[in-house]
């Protein structure tokens, strides 16, 4: 969460249009961004669609996941939200939170993610 209060003048802005349209078969190529950085445990992922981000901010993400609940919950009230500002003309209102629980296995798992033989 650091990182996104760190970043969040810039939210969304790395973001493309149309990424998932290319994704499933657009016309454009799709080049893959990947970035390596360090975790910690406990860390939080949050990845989302753009339906998602154009209609949420940084600081009412980082509102929502310092209360009380389950990533489950939080998914939820922010996925309402972002449903609710977007009303009829709702685009694609997609979220993915997953924390990170352990440092054991993430060096053999950060190998198989940067082979190059993929």
């Amino acid at each position: 969460m650091t990182e996104l209060q760190q970043q969040s003048a810039t939210f969304g802005d790395s973001a493309e249009s149309n990424q998932l349209y290319m994704c499933l078969g657009g016309s454009n190529d799709v080049v893959p961004e990947i970035n390596a950085a360090g975790l910690n445990c406990n860390d939080l992922f949050l990845l989302c669609s753009d339906g998602f981000w154009n209609e949420i901010s940084p600081d009412e993400i980082l509102q929502q996941l310092s209360l009380p609940g389950t990533l489950q919950y939080h998914a939820d009230m922010l996925i309402r939200t972002a449903s609710e500002r977007g009303g009829e003309n709702a685009d694609n209102i997609s979220l993915l939170l997953a924390r990170h629980k352990s440092d054991k296995r993430l060096p053999r798992l950060m190998k198989r993610l940067l082979r190059k033989d993929y």
